[in-house]
């Protein structure tokens, strides 16, 4: 999850390229993802060999051509059937582009929405993610990635959330996935699993739901 722009598509085609489903990748700042797109691999080492391992790429809050209470429907939807599918969560990676000059109001929204779609309780279970490194000097990159780490991220990481960087390749993109492995019996779902499909709630009126029509009436 995270902005459009990012890097997710990017990440997603690096967990999956070796294994021959490759895809086209963003780089436009129109969005490039605006469905959740679950693509499928088979774990071929270590001790969930043999076990099927979705990735998901989902669309930020932030697409040119949808609204975003229908991107909020679209991630909602798909992780309803997963959990009413009984499948087990491995955890949720958020990425932030650290050329960004400044934490942007969408990348804020992002993030606030993102927080209430997880829940305190998933927060072992995330990872916060940077991308982009070696889009601008060295010494910008780490001041802003420790503002990142002692401002913005800061209750994430409080709370057992970890801060890795993605550095565009395969291993990065794997390290990822083999850190959410070995905490995949830390939480068996996200917040707004939980209320739409525990608790029977609305999406409008899931704590996501809400904080995306409190952010609406403040623009209008």
């Amino acid at each position: 999850m995270g902005p459009t722009g990012v890097g997710k598509s990017t990440v997603s085609s690096a967990y999956v390229c070796v294994l021959i489903i490759a895809r086209s990748v963003g780089h436009q700042l129109q969005s490039h993802t605006s469905a959740v797109r679950p693509f499928t691999i088979s774990i071929s080492h270590g001790a969930f060999k043999g076990h099927r391992l979705i990735i998901v790429d989902t669309p930020g809050f932030d697409d040119m051509y949808l609204d975003d209470s229908e991107i909020l429907g679209r991630i909602t939807s798909w992780l309803a059937m997963s959990y009413n599918s009984k499948m087990k969560l491995a955890g949720v990676i958020y990425l932030h582009d650290i050329s960004q000059c400044r934490f942007l109001g969408t990348v804020s929204k992002n993030l606030h929405i993102f927080c209430k779609l997880c829940g305190d309780d998933a927060l072992p279970s995330v990872i916060l993610r940077t991308t982009k490194w070696g889009q601008v000097d060295h010494e910008t990159e780490k001041r802003r990635e420790e503002e990142l780490r002692g401002k913005c991220w800061k209750d994430f990481l409080e709370n057992s959330a970890t801060m890795h960087r993605f550095l565009d390749d395969h291993e990065s993109a794997w390290n990822m996935v083999n850190c959410l492995l070995q905490k995949i019996l830390v939480v068996d779902s996200l917040h707004i699993q939980q209320e739409l499909v525990d608790l029977g709630k609305l999406i409008p009126d899931t704590d996501a739901g809400k904080l995306l029509r409190y952010k609406l009436e403040e623009v209008l």
